[in-house]
């Protein structure tokens, strides 16, 4: 008897594990398949608002309490690379181009700097095959600010110190619309302060914190 059932479960091992691994190699092969058919790589062209925080530290050298320095908000393009390492996460380097913001203390316009917004991030997507595939990423924001040019009466120049890095954190979705074709909606958070100057005097210390959301257009491949 113990013979019969070992010829038994040998013959139901040599039928069933085959089968298995057939339709395992076949789901894994779908999943190349489709990872193939739209490709690794999400290339992004977004138009950002980008709205900043405007808190900064007293000026006792003007004798003005803390949050009279504002900057202005701005729109700004945006180019996006996403790798993606696995359906669920890809890796997400983005640039803008310098924008120039306004800088006003106490309402009075003391001139203008531009800034660059440079984020490198991690990205989840927990539905990777949805046709609305929202994400949550956190990185790291780099931000040069160049062509500083801020006077005020009675001071002199002011200058800006540069590059700022900070954390950011990010929420999005891909909406598909076509084979390799997705829309884009996206909210980031980052964390950047800078420090306002007027020759080796320290003025005030100012919170950026900007809030960049806006959408675009992605291609994959």
């Amino acid at each position: 008897m113990p013979s019969v059932i070992h010829r038994l479960f040998l013959a139901t091992a040599l039928t069933v594990f085959p089968a298995a691994l057939s339709a395992q190699t076949a789901a894994v092969a779908s999943v190349k398949a489709a990872d193939a058919t739209e490709g690794k790589i999400l290339v992004r062209v977004r138009g950002l608002g980008l709205i900043t925080s405007n808190t900064s530290d007293a000026v006792p050298l003007l004798g003005l309490p803390a949050d009279r320095i504002t900057v202005s908000d701005v729109a700004v393009a945006e180019l996006d690379v996403s790798y993606f390492v696995t359906s669920n996460v890809a890796l997400s380097v983005s640039g803008s181009y310098p924008v120039s913001h306004d800088a006003f203390i106490d309402g009075t316009t003391i001139g203008t700097f531009k800034q660059t917004l440079l984020t490198a991030r991690a990205m989840v997507y927990p539905w990777p095959e949805a046709r609305v595939r929202p994400y949550v990423g956190a990185g790291v924001v780099i931000a040069p600010i160049s062509n500083v040019e801020l006077t005020a009466r009675g001071v002199g120049r002011f200058d800006l110190d540069s590059p700022r890095i900070g954390p950011v954190g990010q929420l999005g979705a891909d909406m598909k619309i076509a084979k390799q074709l997705f829309l884009n909606v996206d909210v980031r958070y980052a964390l950047l302060k800078t420090t306002l100057t007027a020759g080796a005097n320290r003025v005030s210390d100012l919170k950026l914190n900007p809030l960049t959301f806006g959408g675009g257009i992605g291609f994959r491949f």
